[in-house]
């Protein structure tokens, strides 16, 4: 048996490079968003869910955001590290789904924008309005933020990388 030495290689790399996006987005979208929302809600007792502050549009409102602004900002660096690895990519199965997301990145940002509005801040909201109580202390409404943030980086972020896997296959 003949192990292409460069392949797997490549392969590795391509995994720790969705890893490491993956983890480090999550993070920084978190770090971001909390210390962007403790700056808003720090002078207030409580903020309330639909009235006044209004924290529950802010939380619904957050998978949008991040698909706008994975897509826009991480699709070129994915693709140029996926322009690196050529070899990897061309053996890697993919979707047919992946393979007919846009490759405008302006398109692709706003569908990405609009199907996370769609399938996660929509429900999201009828969710919090339903269940979430009234009022939150500021460090409850930021620590919601944080973790919702968590939660739609990693579904969200990994679709932003294998679309523009799905770009670099096109282009061998």
């Amino acid at each position: 048996m003949v192990v292409d030495v460069n392949r797997s290689i490549g392969e590795g790399a391509i995994r720790r490079f969705f890893f490491m996006q993956i983890i480090g987005v999550s993070l920084f979208n978190s770090i971001i968003n909390f210390s962007y929302t403790w700056w808003l809600w720090i002078d207030h007792s409580v903020v309330h869910m639909f009235d006044g502050v209004k924290v529950g549009y802010d939380l619904a409102g957050t998978p949008a955001v991040i698909a706008f602004l994975s897509t826009s900002l991480g699709t070129g660096s994915a693709r140029k590290f996926f322009g690196k690895h050529r070899e990897a990519i061309s053996q890697i199965e993919l979707s047919s789904v992946w393979l007919r997301v846009p490759s405008n990145l302006m398109l692709r940002t706003i569908v990405a924008t609009i199907l996370a509005m769609v399938f996660f801040s929509l429900p999201l909201f009828g969710l919090l309005s339903i269940t979430a109580p009234q009022q939150l202390q500021p460090l409850e409404g930021c620590a919601a933020k944080v973790i919702l943030t968590l939660i739609f980086s990693v579904i969200i972020v990994p679709c932003v990388l294998k679309a523009a896997l799905a770009d670099a296959r096109r282009t061998l």
